[in-house]
């Protein structure tokens, strides 16, 4: 199925848009959060809940969207409509992705116990390079990820 946003409306008073997409032809609405770190160049895009559910399986749509709310936010003007991409089942995707997990096989033979510590180790030593400003928002931002993966699983 074609999914498409057909409008980003800012929510008067906040920093959340309303998303209003079409998939297939069934009309869905989604909330997006955008947080700005104080003193930083970049922002923290986030679809509410219900989005992180619904593209579960579709990331490369919720990309997409979280990218045009940015644009949106940033004051460019997107020509709506616009498609974001096929809006894949559950088991659609998994089979779409069935190529990509045996590439990573073949490409990734560290242990995972060893890429996962020198991931980890990477990313203490990102947040311990941070100025005390922006601990803050980085809990927050772990947090998110938290939640996201909460949801995956």
């Amino acid at each position: 199925m074609k999914a498409s946003i057909i409008a980003i409306e800012p929510l008067e008073g906040t920093n959340q848009f309303k998303v209003l997409m079409l998939i297939g032809d069934k009309h869905q609405q989604f909330t997006f959060t955008v947080e700005k770190p104080q003193q930083e160049s970049f922002a923290v895009i986030g679809g509410d809940i219900e989005f992180c559910k619904f593209f579960r399986f579709n990331q490369h749509i919720a990309a997409k969207v979280g990218d045009l709310v940015g644009q949106v936010d940033r004051g460019n003007i997107i020509e709506l409509p616009v498609g974001v991409g096929d809006f894949y089942t559950p088991e659609a995707a998994r089979e779409r992705q069935k190529h990509f997990r045996l590439r990573d096989d073949v490409i990734n033979q560290q242990p995972v116990e060893e890429v996962t510590s020198e991931v980890r180790h990477q990313a203490i030593k990102l947040v311990e390079n941070l100025p005390e400003s922006m601990l803050g928002e980085a809990i927050k931002v772990l947090e998110s990820l938290a939640v996201k993966t909460h949801n995956l699983q």
